[in-house]
Parts: C-alpha cells; structure tokens; sequence
C-alpha cells in the first residue's frame, strides 16, 4: 500500500488540514477517501481511505461498523447495480449512464461535513455511486457507459431499489415525397380548442385529419415500441402543394424507444406501401439529436413549378420581360397575410436565382424558379396586395391567380 504522500503533498497544508479533521470522523473508506478524491491520480476512493487510516494509525474500517455519511450505501453497490441490469434488460440498447437519488438527510449531512472540513478537494457522494454502480452493470450488461449521449438513463433510488429509466429518443434521417395536395408536414392542432377536441374539429383535435408524419410514422412506431413521434423537417412545403424531385430531407424522432435496432430499408418498403402514394420516404438512415438542429436551421435553396393563371391573355414578350425583371431585382416580403396569425409581421429581402418561362397558353403559364430560402413563391406570383413586391402581377400589371405549386428541387448538398 502506497503512503499518503504517494498521492497528498506534504506540502498542502489545507490537504492536511482537511485529512486531520477528517479522520475524527466516523466513515468508511468510501467516504474518507471521496472527501479528498479530486487529489492524485490511478486510486479509487475506498483506496485513498485506506491510505489515510493506514498513514495516520486509524485502524482500518470493518463492514460492522456504520458509516455516519452514507449509511453503509457502498456496500450495497452490487444490489443497486443488479437491480439496474434487471430494468434494463426490457430495452434494446447500447449504451447508457447512470444516475442516483437519495435521502435528503444524507445529502445534508454531506454539505455538513463539506462546510466542516471543506469541499475544495471532495466528490460528491452521487459521482463515486453513480461511477461504481455503472462498473458493475457494464459487467452484467457488455454494454458501455456513456456519460455524454448514452441510449438510456437508469435513475436508481438507492434507498428503495426503485429503477427509472429515461430513453433517449431513437432519430432516423430520410427525405420524403408528398403526392397529396390536402395534408401538412406535421400534426395540425385546431386553433379553436388548441388540440382538445371540439365541434369544429370534429372532436378529433386537428384541423387536418392527416399529415406526413402520421401517414409515415406507424410501422416505426411498432417496430420500435416507441410512445410518441416528432417529424423534424427541413422547411415545409404549403399544404396544397406537391413535394417532388429529390424529396424533402426530413428527421423521424422516435420518443422512449424500447427497441433501436430497426431495419430501415423493411420500414421504409412497409410504410410506402401503406401510404398508397400519397407519401413516400427513401435514404433512411441512423440520425441524431444535434443533426435535428442543422436540419431547422438549414438555409437551403428551392426549386419550384408554379401554375398561374392571368385575369386576361398576356402577351408572350410582355410575359417574359415581367418574368425576367424578377431575377434582376431584389424582392421585399412582407410576412403573407396567410401566414400572419402564426409570424411575426416584418419585411424580408429575398432573392430569386433562376426564372424561366415554361409554358403559355393564352390566360395560363407555367414558370420555374430557384429561390433563395424562406421566399414565398405564391405572393411572388400575385403580390399579396402589395405586400411583395416586386411581384409577377406588379410586373405584368394583371391579376394573377396560382392555379397549383409544386416544389420539385431541395439544394441541400
């Protein structure tokens, strides 16, 4: 055994100040050695308590005796390790973490003794339980701890052998296609009854009675026992329009998962195949929590196919030249008044990139256009009352109606 000045220095009075003041104490070698644990290094902490009894002629510490800190908690560390094995052999995981709960009159006599004899050097009753408990489930379990971003939590109450497990969310990546012009990207909870359920919403709770992600989300739910979904996407397209071309990247979070080993590809057949086309998802692959955040903060540029229809027949070069002013100039939008209700009311400056004319036939066009993101595709077209400008109908100086939208490129790479 190593003497005290292998791992003390001699020279720190307020280290053996601390040590001198500790050993009139009645604790275990657990707690002795914790109250000095941020001093050396390659020692456990029951080690360290042996050190100090043995270079201080303590007498070494038996089981029978009751530590007047932690009540003995130490030697129930392989019980509270079992019992957290026990809870975790319900999920499908990898790794995981441990946390502890307690009496608050241990927690009071740890700050008494802090307060004391000092906490500059002490750990903290709930990192040593927390790290011995977790050596042993690692033992039981061939699974790792992971303090950082582990797959679940077991939170274990160390006086009643009570389990809690928090699981963290399962997020797969995709991109989806949206064929069916009357669904939204998420859940739509009716403004009315906020999601409760009333006359208006048929007492279902939602404006629309569908969208993307619960049209998507079943077969996950069941392959992965999951509780509840969450559909993060990169933008969304308008209700009534179409998500076409390279589809729209989208994170699927899975919320307490119990099973996380999932096979994608089967998920993504089964669920395409229950969508009957009106939506479909490829590209599936394992995500994660801080990919979500890159995804909603994404800026990505859009491709579009719009549709619109003139009040009277436009003259094809007139068409073209309105078309063409609009790549040149900047475009002001102010918030839609569609949109109003729900954002704040305020100008932004977007910016078109590529505009052609496809198609006209007498009062109707077709016009595709890359633009910056966030623009409004549908105000460009008809102004908005003056609210965009300039706009398509500003150009031409005629109403123009959007007949249908279709998004059909995310520039994402």
């Amino acid at each position: 055994m190593s003497s005290p000045t292998d791992i003390f220095s001699a020279e720190d009075e307020r280290v053996r100040s601390t040590i001198n003041r500790l050993k009139t104490k009645d604790l275990c070698d657990h707690c002795l050695g914790r109250l000095v644990g941020k001093i050396g290094h390659g020692y456990t902490n029951d080690e360290r308590g042996r050190i100090i009894r043995q270079s201080m002629n303590i007498g070494s510490w038996s089981d029978e005796k009751k530590c007047s800190l932690c009540d003995n908690l130490f030697l129930r560390v392989d019980e509270l390790a079992r019992a957290v094995a026990s809870k975790l052999s319900q999920l499908e995981f990898e790794t995981f973490s441990v946390g502890s709960r307690y009496d608050p009159a241990t927690l009071d006599k740890e700050e008494s003794i802090w307060s004391e004899c000092g906490s500059e050097h002490a750990e903290p009753i709930k990192v040593e339980m927390n790290r011995e408990v977790g050596k042993v489930v690692e033992k039981i379990t061939d699974k790792e701890v992971d303090t950082k971003n582990p797959d679940v939590v077991a939170i274990v109450d160390v006086n009643f052998l009570d389990v809690e497990l928090e699981i963290s969310s399962l997020f797969i990546y995709g991109r989806y296609l949206k064929h069916d012009r009357t669904i939204p990207q998420t859940r739509w909870p009716c403004r009315k009854c906020q999601g409760k359920g009333c006359e208006k919403c048929n007492f279902t709770g939602k404006i629309y009675q569908e969208s993307v992600e619960e049209l998507v989300r079943p077969e996950f739910m069941a392959a992965a026992g999951s509780v509840e979904t969450a559909l993060h996407g990169m933008g969304r397209e308008d209700i009534d329009a179409r998500m076409l071309g390279n589809g729209r990247p989208f994170i699927l979070e899975l919320k307490r998962p119990v099973r996380r080993m999932l096979d994608l590809a089967s998920l993504a057949e089964r669920t395409n195949t229950a969508t009957k086309g009106r939506v479909s998802i490829g590209q599936l692959r394992y995500s994660s929590k801080s990919e979500v955040q890159a995804i909603k903060q994404a800026e990505a540029e859009k491709s579009y196919r719009v549709i619109i229809k003139f009040s009277e027949p436009v003259d094809s070069k007139k068409l073209l030249r309105a078309v063409s002013s609009l790549r040149q100039s900047p475009i002001e939008q102010r918030t839609p008044q569609r949109v109003s209700h729900r954002r704040a009311d305020k100008v932004r400056n977007r910016e078109i990139k590529e505009i052609e004319l496809e198609s006209l036939d007498d009062t109707q066009a077709t016009i595709r256009l890359r633009a910056a993101s966030g623009t409004y595709i549908k105000e460009l077209m008809h102004g908005d009352e003056g609210r965009t400008s300039p706009s398509l109908a500003e150009a031409l100086g005629t109403r123009v109606d959007v007949v249908q939208l279709d998004v059909i490129g995310i520039h994402d790479e």
